[in-house]
């Protein structure tokens, strides 16, 4: 059979100054069954008898504060955990890859002289690489990070405009992705300078 998923929500809606802003929010479970676990009689491979849980808290903003003032911001909390599985120490471990805090804004200002300015936060937190220790029965995590960005517009003319973007303004060395046995650095400080035309 298939792994399979089940998902419950509970949320709400509220606008605000006129319907420009908007609040959300949502509590939620999902609970995945049939989940691949290791094979008891073999390491090497995968048997769908594991179950696994998040209960999880999401809140967003967007919309404008002011016609010039534009934002974006959302929060989430995970727990995470499993449930079921074939190596007993894993039940009731936090998932692997599964941030319990994780946070993102965005924000953009309309200047006067066809010039737009933004900038905006990302936060993941602390993860686990896997559910289970190494050989020294440690279990491995990645540390949790902050990256910054930054934009800047100007419109040349009605149909030309430039843009320059920055992100990862400080260079933060993170990891993007985690395996048990190795993990994937987060891209570095990026500039990008682009020119966008409307015909």
């Amino acid at each position: 059979d298939p792994e399979e998923t089940q998902t419950y929500e509970l949320g709400s809606k509220w606008n605000f100054l006129n319907d420009q802003l908007a609040l959300q929010g949502s509590v939620f479970r999902s609970e995945k069954t049939n989940a691949r676990v290791p094979d008891p009689n073999n390491s090497a491979l995968n048997v769908l008898q594991g179950k696994q849980r998040v209960d999880g808290i999401d809140i967003s903003v967007t919309g404008r504060i002011t016609e010039k003032w534009q934002v974006l911001a959302g929060y989430t909390y995970l727990d995470s955990a499993v449930v079921k599985s074939t190596r007993p120490a894993e039940v009731g471990r936090q998932l692997a890859n599964t941030p319990a805090n994780s946070f993102t804004m965005w924000s953009t200002y309309q200047l006067p002289w066809r010039v737009q300015v933004g900038g905006g936060a990302n936060y993941i937190g602390t993860r686990y690489a896997s559910t289970t220790p190494d050989a020294a029965g440690y279990y491995r995590t990645a540390p949790g990070y902050w990256t910054f960005s930054a934009m800047a517009k100007y419109e040349v003319t009605e149909k030309i405009s430039l843009q320059l973007n920055a992100t990862n303004l400080f260079d933060k060395y993170y990891y993007d992705q985690l395996h048990p046995n190795h993990v994937v650095p987060g891209a570095g400080r990026t500039v990008l300078l682009t020119t966008a035309f409307k015909f």
